[in-house]
């Protein structure tokens, strides 16, 4: 048998290394896609949940800001209730809250509510904005500057 015909040791080791080399390629380019993927859904993970953490902390945020503006307006209340008549107050209310009057005062804001009792009567309004509170014999009436 001619020796051009038969393939030679040389001939093995080249074809076995340029195969092994594409397959090493191959699987590099494979790892390389699946290390993106696995890299791109972790990263939407963690966008999803810093927006889902900041929509919390504004809602949080925005209760505080509640409580202490309906804790001001307790305590502003309450201060005209002792002083008496003729006295008033005016102030800046950022958030509209509604004023119900049944034996007890309830602050509404959307989801948010506080309830407390005082000593005098208090007139049923919304309150927001620049308001004139002051007391009328005895009640609390509210205008509303705005």
């Amino acid at each position: 048998m001619p020796r051009g015909l038969i393939p030679s040791k040389s001939f093995y080791r080249a074809f076995i290394f340029y195969f092994w080399r594409e397959n090493i390629k191959l699987q590099l380019s494979i790892e390389f896609i699946l290390l993106l993927a696995v890299s791109t859904i972790v990263l939407g993970i963690t966008v999803y949940s810093f927006q889902a953490v900041g929509e919390s902390a504004s809602l949080l945020g925005e209760r505080a800001s509640f409580l202490r503006e309906s804790q001001f307006f307790y305590e502003l209340v309450k201060e005209l209730c002792i002083t008496g008549d003729g006295n008033s107050r005016e102030v800046f209310f950022s958030y509209g809250f509604d004023v119900s009057s049944q034996g007890e005062v309830t602050l509404n804001l959307s989801q948010n509510e506080m309830r407390f009792e005082l000593g005098c009567e208090i007139e049923e309004k919304l309150v927001k904005g620049r308001v004139l509170l002051y007391n009328e014999r005895g009640k609390i009436k509210i205008e509303n500057l705005d």
